[in-house]
C-alpha cells in the first residue's frame, strides 16, 4: 500500500547494478531500497531522518572607527554599547563587535565629548557591517586641570633641594632646624654651617678667608657695612626667629654680585603666612 499510485517514469539504464537501478528511481519520491537475502524490497522512508538538520546561524560583526568631528583624529578608549554587547576602541579609534543577526542600536559616549546614539543597524550572518562615526566635542568642557603645590621653604629637605639645583657649592641651615636651636641671633646660626666661622658671633669667615671678602645680602638686596672702615656686616642684630633660611655660596656664579670674594651669605626672611 505505501507504493500504491506511485508511477515511476520509463527509462533505460546500461552498465548498472540493481541496487543503483532501485535507488534511481525512487530517490525522488520518498522511498528506500532494502535487500533481504536475493529480493530487493521498496518502502517508505523514515521523512524525519529525510529531512536536512537546520543550518547553523553564523553571528555577524559591526566594526567602525570614532573619529573627532573638528580635527579627524582617532579617538581611543570610546566606549560603544550595541544590544548587550560592549566594547572601547583601540589606539587608532577602531573597535569590533560580534552579534547575531538582527537589528541594533548603538550608544557611543566618551568624557568631553557626551553621548550619541545610532538606531536601525543591521547585522547580517556572516557579514561585517561598517559603522564609522564621528563625535563633536562639547562646549564649556574643561579642557585641563592643572594642580599647583608650593614646597615648603623651610624645610631641610627644601633647603638641600635647592642646593643641589644651584650651579655652585653652597651650604645653609634651613628654618626647621633654626627652630631647634637656642640661638638668638643669625651671628650665634652661622657658625653651624659647614666651611663657616664666627667673630665673636658677628662677624662671618667663610673657609678662612676674612670678613672684608665676604658678601651678606637679605632678601635678594646687598646689606650695607655695619663699619665705617672696612666693607664688614655684623650678623648678631638679626634675630634669628625671623629667618627662614640662609644659604652661604662659596663659589662665584655669573648671578652674583661683582664683589664676591671669598663667600655670599644670602639670607631669607619669612614670608607672609597664607
Amino acid at each position: 500500500k505505501e507504493i500504491e499510485g506511485v508511477i515511476v517514469p520509463a527509462s533505460t539504464h546500461n552498465n548498472k547494478t540493481v541496487e543503483q537501478i532501485l535507488n534511481q528511481l525512487v530517490s525522488n519520491n520518498g522511498f528506500v531500497i532494502e535487500k533481504r537475502g536475493i529480493a530487493w524490497f521498496v518502502k517508505k522512508g523514515n521523512e524525519k531522518a529525510a529531512q536536512a538538520p537546520p543550518a547553523k546561524k553564523e553571528p555577524g560583526r559591526v566594526m567602525g572607527k570614532l573619529l573627532d568631528e573638528e580635527t579627524g583624529q582617532p579617538l581611543t578608549d570610546v566606549t560603544i554599547r550595541i544590544g548587550n554587547k560592549g566594547t572601547t576602541s583601540d589606539a587608532d579609534g577602531v573597535f569590533t563587535i560580534t552579534l547575531a543577526a538582527g537589528k541594533y542600536e548603538a550608544e557611543i559616549s566618551y568624557v568631553g565629548y557626551g553621548k550619541k546614539i545610532i538606531t536601525d543597524i543591521e547585522v547580517r550572518e556572516n557579514a561585517t557591517a561598517e559603522l564609522n562615526i564621528t563625535l563633536r566635542r562639547e562646549k564649556n568642557t574643561l579642557e585641563g586641570v592643572v594642580v599647583r603645590s608650593s614646597v615648603r621653604r623651610e624645610t631641610t629637605a627644601a633647603l638641600y633641594t635647592r642646593q643641589k639645583n644651584e650651579a655652585g657649592i653652597s651650604n645653609g641651615i634651613s628654618r626647621e632646624q633654626i627652630s631647634a636651636l637656642p640661638d638668638k641671633s643669625i651671628g650665634e646660626t652661622l657658625k653651624r654651617i659647614s666651611g663657616v666661622s664666627t667673630n665673636d658671633n658677628r662677624r662671618v669667615v667663610v673657609r678662612g678667608i676674612a670678613e672684608r671678602y665676604n658678601l651678606a645680602m637679605m632678601d635678594g638686596a646687598t646689606l650695607p657695612s655695619t663699619d665705617v672702615q672696612v666693607r664688614d656686616f655684623e650678623f648678631d642684630i638679626i634675630p634669628s626667629n625671623l629667618v627662614d633660611n640662609v644659604i652661604v655660596s662659596k663659589t662665584a656664579t655669573p648671578d652674583m654680585s661683582f664683589g664676591f670674594g671669598g663667600g655670599l651669605v644670602q639670607i631669607n626672611t619669612m614670608g607672609i603666612p597664607n
